[in-house]
């Protein structure tokens, strides 16, 4: 399924479409020590339904996590964005880092492998479009799916593996096809131009 996603060929990033498509933004932060990654991912949803994510960053090693959000802010304010979306990591932290770049950060209303979980139709009805991102492919692919007595399945990277590309992506795609992620007092607004109230 991952492999049936992926754009071969296609540029690594695609630029954005001026008043066009409303792009939406999700991030996995980092405070630039370890092994983890920061990652951003932006996409839009196509008028036919396809959700297609144009840009997926990522920052490791030791790096300034404040400037590495101002980088990432930047890019977002060429897309059009003012909101993106994030788990909960040093959520205090975080939510001040991105304010300060004037781009509100809201916190994810589901932890990751439930954002995983949810993912799978939206790659299962052939809806998603990847670039051919190593990283981000890597990643998805040695995701990890366990049952568990109650029922209740999770989805998580196997020991001393990482998901931050996978997790920006997934909760990017989660979020193009739930309309969450932005203000909810506010309509969205989608490609189409249809107004909807956000779920």
């Amino acid at each position: 399924m991952i492999d049936a996603a992926v754009e071969y060929g296609r540029p690594l990033e695609l630029p954005p479409q001026s008043g066009y498509y409303w792009y939406v933004a999700f991030t996995d932060p980092s405070g630039g020590v370890g092994a983890d990654s920061y990652t951003l991912a932006i996409g839009h949803r196509e008028e036919s339904g396809i959700f297609v994510i144009n840009v997926i960053r990522g920052t490791s090693g030791k790096f300034d996590p404040h400037e590495v959000t101002k980088e990432y802010a930047n890019l977002c304010r060429e897309y059009g964005v003012a909101s993106v979306t994030g788990d909960a990591y040093a959520a205090q932290w975080t939510a001040a880092a991105w304010e300060e770049q004037n781009i509100a950060y809201v916190k994810s209303d589901l932890p990751k492998s439930q954002i995983y979980l949810e993912c799978g139709p939206l790659f299962t009805r052939g809806l998603v479009r990847l670039p051919d991102h190593p990283k981000l492919l890597r990643e998805l692919r040695l995701l990890e799916r366990h049952p568990h007595r109650s029922g209740k399945d999770t989805v998580d990277h196997g020991r001393g593996g990482h998901d931050d590309h996978a997790n920006a992506c997934c909760g990017l795609l989660r979020n193009l096809s739930n309309y969450l992620g932005y203000d909810l007092s506010m309509k969205w607004v989608d490609g189409v131009g249809i107004s909807l109230n956000p779920r």
